[in-house]
């Protein structure tokens, strides 16, 4: 009995692993993305009122396009790292200026804009908890008082699609 589970276990890890091999396949529960934070200017420190993290992936055709070089930037801080990456960025007291990430994976590259946005990641309204309507209604109150901003919000995935550029010379 006992030659024959491990048998089952062998064929079963073989077969694992030539998915994993498969050109243009991956396994999910086999991805970790890094991890990347950012540091906020020193004039900015004193602004930190606690961080957010988001999951940041690139893709190329719909593709995944794993080990793209990506830059965030913005006046208060700046970022870099490979996709796929979990990303921490700065909750600052007041609003911030814009972020530009850029991305670039071969000939491919992507560029996005991000607006700051009031944030307070207490709870949402979660009805499926005790006191959740109020939760969210006093996590809006406190986001009003502290007049937090992120670029992301807690636990968001930012995907952003790459294009091949073109050579500007004659051909």
């Amino acid at each position: 009995m006992l030659p024959r589970i491990a048998l089952m276990i062998a064929a079963l890890t073989a077969l694992v692993m030539m998915a994993a091999c498969t050109p243009g396949r991956q396994l999910a529960f086999g991805t970790v993305p890094a991890r990347a934070a950012s540091v906020p200017h020193p004039n900015d420190e004193s602004r930190v009122m606690g961080y957010n993290r988001a999951i940041v992936r690139t893709t190329v055709g719909g593709l995944p396009a794993t080990g793209a070089l990506c830059r965030m930037v913005a006046p208060n801080m700046s970022l870099e790292f490979f996709t796929p990456a979990e990303i921490t960025v700065p909750v600052m007291r007041r609003p911030l200026a814009p972020a530009t990430l850029r991305c670039r994976f071969g000939d491919a590259r992507g560029e996005k804009v991000f607006h700051a946005q009031r944030v307070a990641e207490m709870r949402d309204d979660d009805p499926d908890i005790p006191f959740g309507f109020a939760l969210g209604k006093l996590s809006a109150v406190t986001a009003g008082t502290l007049n937090m901003w992120a670029y992301f919000k807690l636990g968001s995935t930012v995907t952003l699609e790459l294009a091949p550029q073109r050579s500007g010379g004659m051909e």
